[in-house]
C-alpha cells in the first residue's frame, strides 16, 4: 500500500523508553526477536489500535522488506533529528550494551 519511499537506508535510534529502532523507507521498526545471525522486526504501529502487519527481515546487513503497511511513511519530527544525532554504531546496540554515547560531560558546568 505505501511502499513507494525511496530512501533504503538502514538508520537506528532509539525510542523514547530505551528500546532499539529501526528506521527503512521511512517507517519503524522494532526488534521482535533475533536468531542466530537473522533479525525480525516490526512495525511499531502494530500494537497500536493501527495493527499494521508491515515486517523487515535482516541478515548479514541485507534487508528483506515483508508485508504491507497500513498507514503512510512518517516524517522526521523536530525531536527525532537529536535522537538520530545521537546514533550509535547498530553493533553496540545490538550486542546489548546500554547507552554507550552517552555524554558523561554534560552535567558538569563551569
Amino acid at each position: 500500500m505505501y511502499e513507494d519511499n525511496p530512501d533504503t537506508t538502514v538508520r537506528f535510534r532509539t525510542s523514547q523508553k530505551g528500546k532499539l529502532q529501526l528506521s527503512y523507507g521511512g517507517f519503524y521498526y522494532c526488534m521482535e526477536k533475533k536468531i542466530h545471525h537473522k533479525e525480525y522486526w516490526r512495525c511499531i504501529y502494530y500494537t497500536t489500535k493501527i495493527k499494521c502487519h508491515g515486517r523487515l527481515h535482516r541478515y548479514d546487513n541485507i534487508v528483506h522488506h515483508m508485508g504491507a503497511h497500513n498507514h503512510a511513511p512518517q516524517l522526521f519530527k523536530r525531536a527525532d533529528y537529536k535522537r538520530l544525532s545521537e546514533i550509535v554504531m547498530p553493533d553496540k546496540m545490538l550486542s546489548g550494551e546500554k547507552n554507550p554515547t552517552k555524554n558523561k560531560s554534560s552535567s558538569a558546568s563551569p
